[in-house]
């Protein structure tokens, strides 16, 4: 009997310079390891009497648990408790809790010869719990007491049972399609607080719904109602409610009536910047435990340590969350702190801090190992497997929008960009943009600047570039956002582009900038006068939007159609046919839009011959000459490089809305014939030397000379066909 007062003695000295956590006694001296462990979700009503606890023992308890005892901490009095399973080393045990007010516990373990032991006792716990009635008046909920009323009116309870959480589409207890109209529900359980503070409660449902928290009302959609998408606390009638840290009652009662069904609660506690929906471990079952320190009975340092996920964020198009994971040394010591701590958190990383917070850019397990040395050499370690998981993470996207100050660009002109960025949620991101330059496909360098995305706010940056690069938001290492930009020259791009925002994206969704080239090269032409004169088929695809009025080659009202009966005349045998595009640009026209969609319509056509006629579209709204001769540049290079035909231009004849413009417009398309080396039909002059009031005449109405047409009439159209014959006999 001494010699058992003596070691509780010398324990209970050895362990008082640990805190308050060590220096309880050792009451079990047979025992050398133990766990302290304390209720942080305490019930003084005492309606729960039964706390779950999880104790990694490293191994060093038996496979079976039997070596397992619990006592209260204070007094040493054993407390009854019955081990649920043992999981490499990996306890989950159940204990009684007597007193309320004794909040914490020794798990001792790590006795081999200790011997199996069986406890009972009348187990009270929490949960959550649904109840379902047929809605027998078929009546929306207008009030919480109207539910109640029409719960006491109903004729038929469908059945109760436990649910995860206040989240149903369905009457579960529902037997058949009948049952899943016109019934009530009553959600009723235990709401764990885990800090005192504010909390945001707002539901959403189909119908009424009414969400209480201590008997009070925290939330409520009344009367009949369609769901929304996500929680819309102006709409839910969401409530701020200011509770302390522990147990509240949660009451949630849901009327449906036809339709959709919807029974969903959510919260934005005090730790989380977002509303979602209550999560399954919010509700208490069993008192909720943590481990407070693990204890080696002859050790002079034991190590041990906690982990709790305090943020987790996914960024969209990432497979995987970035989990905030913060660390606390739980570890206890027989004579001095220990002052070294060291932290391997399994990834290649490291900390020396005593609690530190760790975040992990990609989710799963991971081996922690804690390493502490007090300043008389006793050391420990302890390597625990944390699991890194993000069950309801904060939904976030980073935006990244690039766009050209000019799409198509004179030969050696830099590529001036707008880049701006931003982020969803509602806290900024600190991340980086960075710029890769490639050539054909390689990264030549590398730039990366620190920037801040805020959220909902566009934060804009203006940068030149010589050629192609990629943007991207890096977050470490992960890419969160990406935006291409290709600078190319026009022939060398034969895919079809799209016109957003202003700019060209190709069909990868990368924005591009065409380039003019000085001196195309281009492959030879298939030299449709050689096949004319051979009696062969010609096939000639006309770029017109508005130069003709609509019509197939058969129309004899088109110059094209004109034309290719001319040909057909003069070469016998010859078959030519032709294939206008572009007309489907007149009502909706867009220089940019036709510069990147016609190119590759043309190639379709697997022509001999480009007709490239003037845009009237651009003259009528105004598009200024420097921008149209830019773009017919550049498609003109896009058709020689993505075909082998023949590529002719045609100049516009004088707009009575705009001559001057016309005849800037004949100068510039003159000029890119010159310089491409590019036949051209120069109706401009064709008209102009017929004087104002010959050419006025092929706009007029045969019938009714007052009326004006858009494009030339039929005597006009005959002079185009004209002109363009002489220039494709050349």
């Amino acid at each position: 009997m001494l010699v058992r007062v003596l070691a509780v003695m010398m324990l209970t000295a050895a362990t008082a310079a640990a805190g308050e956590a060590a220096a309880d006694a050792w009451f079990l001296p047979a025992w050398p390891w133990r766990h302290v462990v304390e209720i942080v979700s305490p019930d003084s009503s005492g309606a729960i009497n039964t706390a779950l606890a999880t104790v990694d023992t490293e191994g060093r308890c038996q496979p079976d648990g039997r070596d397992i005892r619990v006592a209260e901490a204070e007094s040493g009095q054993a407390a009854p408790y019955k081990v649920l399973g043992v999981d490499r080393g990996v306890a989950t045990l159940e204990f009684l809790v007597s007193d309320p007010r004794r909040l914490r516990y020794h798990v001792y373990y790590g006795n081999d010869k200790a011997a199996l032991e069986s406890h009972a006792w009348e187990r009270k716990v929490g949960g959550l719990k649904l109840e379902t009635w047929q809605n027998t008046q078929k009546q929306p909920g207008r009030s919480v007491d109207h539910v109640k009323q029409l719960i006491k009116a109903s004729q038929k309870k469908f059945g109760e049972g436990p649910r995860r959480a206040i989240d149903d589409v369905t009457n579960p207890f529902g037997a058949t399609p009948d049952d899943q109209d016109y019934y009530l529900s009553y959600y009723s359980g235990k709401l764990f607080c885990r800090e005192d503070g504010n909390y945001l409660f707002v539901t959403n449902s189909d119908d009424s719904s009414f969400l209480l928290v201590d008997g009070r009302l925290a939330g409520q959609v009344a009367g009949g109602s369609t769901p929304t998408n996500d929680f819309d606390p102006s709409r839910g009638r969401g409530g701020v409610m200011r509770l302390t840290k522990g147990i509240h009652t949660i009451e949630y009662y849901h009327v449906e009536l036809t339709g959709d069904q919807l029974a969903r609660a959510g919260w934005r506690p005090p730790w989380s910047k977002q509303i979602r929906p209550i999560p399954e471990e919010a509700f208490v079952r069993e008192l909720r435990t943590t481990t407070l320190a693990r204890q080696g009975r002859d050790q002079g340092v034991s190590a041990y340590f906690t982990h709790e996920i305090v943020d987790a964020a996914q960024f969209a198009g990432l497979d995987s969350a970035f989990v905030t994971v913060e660390f606390k040394q739980r570890a206890s010591w027989r004579f001095e702190k220990p002052v070294v701590w060291e932290w391997d958190f399994g990834d290649g990383t490291f900390s020396r801090e005593e609690n530190p917070k760790r975040l992990f850019v990609k989710e799963g397990a991971r081996k922690v190992t804690l390493r502490c040395v007090d300043a008389l050499g006793y050391f420990d370690a302890c390597t625990r497997e944390v699991a890194v998981e993000a069950k309801d993470p904060m939904r976030l996207k980073a935006l990244l929008e690039t766009r050209a100050e000019r799409p198509v660009l004179k030969p050696d002109e830099p590529a001036r960009l707008s880049t701006r960025y931003m982020c969803t949620g509602s806290e900024p991101w600190q991340c980086s943009l960075v710029t890769e330059t490639l050539d054909q496909g390689r990264v030549t360098s590398r730039t990366r600047k620190p920037v801040t995305l805020r959220p909902n706010t566009w934060q804009t940056e203006e940068r030149t570039l010589a050629g192609s690069a990629r943007l991207s938001l890096e977050f470490c290492g992960l890419t969160l956002a990406r935006e291409d930009v290709v600078v190319a020259a026009p022939e060398s791009v034969a895919s079809e582009l799209r016109e957003v925002n202003g700019g060209l994206v190709d069909e990868a969704g990368r924005l591009v900038v065409l380039r003019l080239s000085r001196e195309v090269q281009a492959p030879p032409a298939a030299g449709a006068a050689k096949l004319l004169r051979a009696g062969k088929e010609v096939k000639i695809c006309v770029i017109d939007d508005s130069m003709a009025p609509s019509g197939g080659a058969e129309s004899p009202a088109t110059y094209y159609a004109l034309l290719a009966r001319q040909l057909e005349r003069r070469y016998s045998g010859a078959k030519v046919t032709v294939r206008r595009i572009g007309g489907e640009f007149v009502s909706h026209h867009d220089p940019l839009r036709a510069l990147g969609q016609l190119p590759a319509l043309a190639v379709r056509e697997k022509p001999d011959v480009v007709i490239v006629a003037a845009s009237m579209r651009d003259l009528t709204n105004g598009v200024p000459a420097d921008q149209f001769e830019v773009c017919l540049y550049a498609l003109a290079d896009r058709l020689r490089g993505a075909t082998r035909a023949d590529v002719i231009l045609v100049t516009p004849p004088p707009l009575i809305i705009n001559p001057d413009l016309s005849k800037q417009y004949a100068e510039r398309t003159m000029r890119a014939g010159l310089r491409r080396g590019l036949k051209v039909a120069d109706v401009y002059s064709s008209f102009a030397r017929l004087g104002e009031e010959g050419w006025r005449k092929l706009f007029q109405d045969p019938q009714e000379p007052d009326v004006l047409y858009l494009y030339p009439n039929a005597e006009g159209q005959r002079r185009i066909a004209d002109v363009l014959l002489r220039v494709a006999l050349e």
